[in-house]
């Protein structure tokens, strides 16, 4: 029995953290770590029927080119992931009066848009990378029951080559439809989600990381002809929470700082501006 204290839903019949009804809602979403990318993205719709916010999550939904598109604003980590995948599936998989899952579960389809760092040398500041694998660094996905599959178990070998054996990690993996919709525009790797900024993603700052070595040991690690190129903060709780929820999902990132080079991209409106431009294209294709 699910419980009031379970799903929370608002006065208004919204669901609690998002404020959103599910007529608000299109099928396809785009998710962006950054706030002031919703504005970002929705600037290219051709009309925009909802704007609606609530702390951190802001949600723009209108149509492009005659396909309906949201657009949601997550924050940063994937504790907010947590929260919004689970409220979007509330408003279309439960009838939220009676708190009762519907007989027909339905699918959406989630496009992350975020900015990520690169490990490999060879990856320009300004490149578009898919996340066809993504690892995740911290144990939000321990807490759920992923179905087992042959893919985790190759990539475990795989990355316990190298990886330090006390750390946690769980494998996960893009929509095989949604990741060649991106490809045209995009180049495959694997991401590892940290559950920081700073020392998980090696970065020396006051504090020493304990793991001094962490990024060479990253980078060597390959699985199914693929690098493990980026390290980002959101995409493994996406794959996974879709996986378990029946939706389809998608990561792409924009590099913004080469790791090995040590080089940043400050001035990157213009490119994520172009990246969003080609995903809504992708998704009314």
């Amino acid at each position: 029995m699910i419980k009031n204290t379970d799903i929370i839903i608002n006065e208004d019949g919204s669901v609690y953290h998002l404020h959103l009804k599910p007529t608000d809602i299109a099928n396809d979403i785009i998710l962006v770590g950054d706030l002031s990318r919703v504005d970002l993205v929705s600037s290219l719709f051709d009309s925009i029927e909802l704007k609606k916010s609530h702390r951190e999550f802001i949600t723009h939904t209108g149509l492009y080119k005659g396909k309906r598109i949201t657009v949601i604003s997550t924050g940063i980590g994937t504790p907010n992931i947590d929260i919004v995948l689970q409220e979007l599936d509330f408003l279309v998989n439960f009838e939220l009066y009676f708190l009762e899952p519907n007989n027909n579960p339905k699918s959406l389809n989630f496009y992350r848009l975020g900015t990520c760092g690169t490990l490999q040398p060879h990856i320009e500041p300004g490149t578009a990378l898919a996340a066809a694998y993504a690892v995740s660094m911290d144990n939000l996905l321990d807490f759920y029951q992923l179905p087992i599959a042959d893919f985790r178990i190759e990539a475990r070998n795989s990355i316990l080559k190298h990886y330090p054996e006390e750390l946690n990690f769980t494998v996960t993996k893009a929509t095989p439809e949604l990741l060649d919709k991106v490809s045209p525009f995009t180049e495959k790797g694997i991401a590892w989600v940290a559950p920081g900024f700073y020392a998980p993603q090696g970065r020396i700052t006051r504090i020493q990381p304990k793991y001094r070595n962490l990024n060479h040991k990253i980078s060597e690690i390959t699985f199914h002809n693929l690098q493990s190129t980026h390290y980002e903060m959101e995409v493994s709780a996406i794959y996974g929470l879709a996986e378990i929820l029946g939706h389809n999902a998608i990561g792409i990132d924009l590099v913004l700082a080469n790791r090995n080079q040590d080089k940043f991209l400050y001035d990157y409106k213009d490119h994520m501006k172009n990246l969003a431009q080609n995903l809504i294209d992708a998704i009314a294709k």
